[in-house]
């Protein structure tokens, strides 16, 4: 099954909300409703030293896995981690 585009757009959107940082137990996941579709996050990373954040979600329909990252956000640690993947 394929996940549509609007959904993976709302993917992206919903990782940049503030989570709990860290895997979730089976069974306690938070569901997020995304154009109607049910998703379970099962993981939120933020990692402080490099400024990596994104977020783990699960389909419920269909047991797809979606891994959405977060872009920079302006910090001058995001810019330079940036910027050593280019150089």
């Amino acid at each position: 099954m394929s996940i549509p585009s609007p959904q993976y757009a709302g993917l992206s959107e919903d990782a940049y909300k503030d989570r709990a940082v860290g895997r979730r137990a089976p069974g306690h996941e938070e569901i997020v409703t995304i154009e109607g579709e049910r998703y379970a996050v099962l993981d939120h990373v933020n990692n402080q030293s490099n400024g990596y954040q994104g977020t783990v979600y699960r389909r419920e329909s269909s047991g797809e896995i979606v891994v959405a990252h977060r872009g920079t956000e302006g910090a001058v640690n995001d810019v330079l981690t940036d910027a050593t993947m280019v150089t």
